[in-house]
């Protein structure tokens, strides 16, 4: 993720670079020790992390290799084109037999979906990029108060206005967001019949940046890059009926949620390849963000510095200083000098940790960030990280992590996983908080059988600032998420392939009631490929919710759809 609130946690502890999925083989492949190359406004594996130190600059051309790659799942393609646009259409009957995933007396519905999606791809010489767009359409049977549109997508574009000197970033996104993951049982604002309308607390998120950096070599002594970030996000209340299920002590409704403007920069300077043994590098960050009045500002300078022992084991070390303030709420203790000391650990090819223990945050803290091949085909990581940002902050920063791995799919580099960069697993608000962010992935990819776990920790402080759009100052409150989920996908045949996915997830909120909730869903689908560009699926998925003020919530989706590529 990019480092947006200046939350550097001295980016010295962070992997360098993530090692890519091995390439499928008849023989062992040594996974590559380096992630590919991040842009200056990008960062770590997941958590708060600064850029990846020790990483060179991207020196030719703007556009960042994949994190992720499985030569042997890429549909065979032309020769590349300067632009290539790709347009599909859906249509999916559901039957869902709890509309307003209420606690309640239930109500069923059909529902018919129409779905709309454009891809586009840009490969020249000067811009590099793409998009995925797709709008959608849902038309209830009984209980039409429930139709309306959705909208999801992301775009990632890449310039090089002077070569190897002047570059541009541009990136947005736009997805349908449950405003409490507490309050809903479909994932992200959705139901889990594959995206109907939500009925509850509903937002759709909008964010977007604009980055332009310039680079420059000292010879073999140095690199640095100096750059400017615009980053906005907003929000759209598209509730369709307030749940039941919706907790009258909830903090924020969807109508509550403000518009944030944020404007930064960051200087970077690195060592060159004239250092071998002490590698070093300097890091300097400034964010204002505005929201509906409420200001928040973070300034961070960051010394750090690897020392190599030998060739599998190195020496840590940052020392830097925080400036953390806002007129909502008294921010001063947070900031101040930091350190941190680590190791850098590389026993084989096969696996690279790093591990650093300092204070930052009025707080003892601590950053992992490790992988481990355990095969050529199968990769676990884990990454743990903190700091103090906003929702806003957080996003874009999610947002400018985002990568493609090689079909095109926009991804997490860190899990692989499709991205969502708006997700939260709290409530969302426009508050000021110090959070931690603790991640576990087991992946295993082949060509007939792919699976995933994921394990994820997040603890969550309130620090202060504004509770929607009233002047109410939170002053305290805190929560922590764990969630874990295993998804499986096989093809029996070329032509027939099945997908299986099961997660729970705990959310425990302070001064709430009920004060702990779990969301439990499973899904499972086949899908048979007609001809290359006709799909054809069948699926069930079920999703609960326990316990709610008004009791539990259940909801079960039965669904069958069709899907054409132009």
């Amino acid at each position: 993720m990019r480092i947006k609130t200046a939350v550097s946690i001295s980016g010295i502890l962070l992997l360098a670079a993530q090692p890519t999925l091995a390439q499928q083989a008849d023989t062992p492949q040594r996974p590559t020790s380096q992630l590919a190359p991040q842009s200056l406004l990008n960062a770590g594996a997941g958590g708060y992390g600064a850029a990846p130190l020790f990483a060179p600059f991207p020196t030719a051309g703007a556009l960042l290799p994949p994190s992720f790659q499985v030569p042997d799942l890429k549909p065979q393609a032309d020769a590349p084109r300067p632009v290539a646009v790709t347009v599909s259409a859906a249509g999916r009957e559901k039957f869902t037999n709890n509309v307003y995933r209420t606690a309640g007396p239930t109500k069923s519905d059909f529902v018919t979906t129409a779905n709309g999606t454009v891809a586009a791809d840009v490969d020249s010489r000067l811009i590099k990029g793409g998009l995925k767009y797709g709008l959608g359409y849902d038309k209830y049977a009984t209980y039409s108060e429930m139709d309306g549109f959705r909208h999801n997508g992301i775009g990632l574009f890449d310039a090089e206005l002077i070569d190897q000197r002047l570059f541009l970033a541009a990136r947005a996104s736009v997805s349908e967001q449950s405003v409490s993951q507490r309050e809903h049982t479909g994932q992200t604002g959705q139901s889990t019949g594959a995206g109907s309308t939500s009925a509850g607390n509903t937002v759709r998120v909008y964010t977007q940046s604009i980055a332009p950096r310039f680079q420059q070599r000292f010879g073999d002594v140095a690199l640095g890059q100096i750059s400017y970030h615009h980053d906005e996000t907003r929000y759209e209340d598209v509730s369709k009926a307030q749940s039941a299920s919706t907790s009258s002590t909830a903090a924020v409704k969807a109508a509550d949620l403000d518009k944030s403007v944020t404007d930064g920069g960051r200087l970077e300077v690195r060592s060159g390849e004239s250092f071998s043994r002490l590698l070093w590098d300097y890091t300097g960050d400034v964010d204002h963000e505005e929201t509906k009045g409420r200001t928040y500002d973070q300034v961070s300078n960051t010394l750090g510095a690897e020392y190599r022992l030998s060739g599998d084991f190195s020496l840590l070390a940052a020392v830097g200083n925080d400036y953390i303030h806002s007129n909502s709420v008294d921010l001063d203790k947070y900031g101040g000098v930091f350190y941190t000391g680590g190791v850098h650990w590389t026993p084989s090819p096969a696996t690279d940790l790093r591990f650093g223990l300092g204070h930052r945050y009025d707080r003892p803290n601590w950053i992992i960030l490790g992988a481990h091949w355990l095969g050529p085909r199968t990769v676990l990581r884990v990454s743990s990280d903190s700091g103090i940002t906003t929702d806003a902050l957080s996003f874009e920063k999610a947002l400018n992590a985002v990568r493609r791995d090689e079909t095109g799919n926009f991804v997490n580099p860190f899990s692989g996983f499709e991205a969502d960069p708006a997700t939260s697993p709290f409530t969302r608000s426009n508050a000021i908080y110090w959070q931690r962010n603790t991640d576990f992935v087991l992946r295993h990819d082949e060509v007939r059988d792919s699976f995933a776990l994921s394990v994820r920790l997040a603890e969550q402080r309130i620090l202060g600032g504004y509770s929607g759009s009233s002047t109410t100052t939170l002053a305290s409150g805190s929560a922590t998420s764990k969630g874990a989920s295993l998804s499986w996908r096989h093809h029996l045949t070329p032509a027939i392939s099945s997908m299986a996915m099961i997660s729970q997830s705990d959310t425990i909120v302070s001064d709430t009631t009920p004060g702990r909730t779990t969301q439990r869903k499973g899904s499972a689908e086949l899908s048979y490929s007609m001809n290359p560009t006709l799909l054809g699926s069948l699926g069930y998925s079920v999703a609960t919710t326990s316990p709610t003020p008004a009791g539990s919530i259940r909801e079960d989706v039965i669904a069958v759809g069709i899907k054409k590529t132009f």
